[in-house]
């Protein structure tokens, strides 16, 4: 259940649009997220940076306190950290270079290591919620491939199609949850190297989860009065153009009809 609860973790997706607000707040948490952080965590550091991403993704890579994301939001102090930051850096500029030599390599970041599949997927649904057509397009797409798991024509996606293109390879998050899910690149198309099935299950969960959010009903909706006006508009002008063919057909001096 995406509104009561504790969420599931395909529902994260849902609690994570509902709790970001702003485009710059959203944008940011985004950019963490892409780099292999949870959204929860990508939240909580960017509160307690005070918006500030670049020192948000400092303190997650350095790994957030020792009880996780949660006590690290309570307890970091930015106007200390800085502080502690900027006597750092004054007291390395005093120091000789053999100092600055020797301690050069210690200031190298430890290599990070590979982003989770699960946080991968949900970062890439959250991008993907507001667009109707690449959500539905990827559900269609996978569920084919769970349904019929031996079947080669399902786990080929041609790169040239156009509607895949616009709605998927174009959009935000669409390439990159196809990979996370098993999907590699092939010439030009995209190829189902590993059937995985819990890696292509939790990526068509995270979708249905999304299909079922508020961000992606509210696009829905919209899309579809923009459909309706379009079609009402061009009866309209359908009726318009028959009209004036009746009046011209007529001639100048015959009364109108009725």
């Amino acid at each position: 259940d995406l509104r009561g609860g504790r969420l599931s973790t395909p529902g994260l997706i849902a609690d994570t649009m509902g709790q970001v607000s702003g485009r710059n707040s959203s944008e940011d948490a985004m950019r963490l997220v892409q780099m292999g952080f949870t959204p929860q965590a990508a939240q909580a550091a960017l509160r307690a940076a005070g918006g500030n991403v670049a020192l948000a993704a400092e303190q997650l890579l350095a790994g957030g306190g020792a009880s996780g994301p949660t006590a690290y939001a309570d307890n970091f102090d930015p106007m200390r950290d800085q502080a502690r930051r900027a006597a750092e850096a004054r007291a390395g500029q005093q120091g000789s270079r053999g100092r600055l030599a020797a301690a050069a390599p210690a200031l190298r970041p430890a290599a990070r290591p590979a982003p989770d599949p699960a946080a991968v997927i949900e970062g890439c649904v959250w991008q993907l919620a507001t667009m109707p057509d690449s959500v539905d397009i990827l559900i269609t797409s996978i569920g084919r491939v769970l349904a019929h798991p031996h079947e080669a024509k399902y786990k080929r996606v041609p790169l040239s199609n156009s509607k895949f293109k616009t709605h998927v390879a174009d959009a935000p998050g669409g390439l990159e949850l196809l990979r996370a899910v098993g999907y590699e690149r092939e010439d030009n198309a995209l190829v189902l190297q590993r059937h995985d099935e819990a890696l292509l299950t939790m990526g068509l969960s995270a979708l249905e989860a999304a299909r079922r959010s508020t961000s992606y009903l509210d696009a829905k909706s919209e899309q579809m009065l923009v459909k309706a006006l379009q079609e009402s508009k061009s009866e309209w002008t359908e009726a318009e153009r028959s009209r004036r063919d009746a009046a011209a057909r007529r001639g100048p001096n015959e009364p109108p009809e009725g």
